[in-house]
């Protein structure tokens, strides 16, 4: 059997949060996690107000293509962001612990603009093979026929 024993604290220990501090840091804390859940409801409020307004105003074949080009974008949005925010994060402390920042917005924007151009040719041939698919399955007409007539 373990048996309990007394152990004594010494009051020369302080404790190692004061407790003041520790009230105002959950504080803080709860008052941004509020305000962040606040932002998330009004976000997905206004989500659903527009979804509405899209599908009565749209129809229902300009609806159709439009619900298949969100999700090819949703589905390429997995693959967006390539390890960006992570390396943003390393370099970011590296050049300005070396002090090199111009050096750092240097190779920003030349990332930038290189993938602004690689996202801008997907987005082009992902809307000339969502023309190819509806019109061999033969879903376009009316007003989406001048739209898809740029050369796909």
């Amino acid at each position: 059997m373990a048996t309990v024993s007394n152990i004594s604290v010494s009051p020369e220990i302080q404790p190692l949060v004061d407790v003041k501090e520790f009230h105002r840091r959950m504080g803080s804390i709860s008052r941004q996690s509020a305000v962040y859940f606040a932002g998330t409801i009004f976000t997905l409020g206004i989500g659903a107000f527009f979804k509405i307004y899209v599908a009565r105003t749209l129809g229902a074949e300009a609806l159709g293509v439009y619900a298949l080009g969100m999700t090819i974008v949703g589905f390429l949005g997995l693959f967006n962001a390539l390890g960006l925010p992570t390396a943003a994060a390393r370099f970011v402390a590296t050049y300005c612990a070396n002090g090199e920042l111009s050096r750092l917005v240097w190779r920003c924007c030349s990332v930038a603009i290189f993938y602004s151009e690689v996202c801008c040719w997907f987005l082009v041939r992902g809307w000339r093979s969502i023309c190819t698919i509806c019109r061999r399955l033969g879903h376009i007409s009316g007003r989406l026929r001048s739209s898809c007539s740029l050369e796909c």
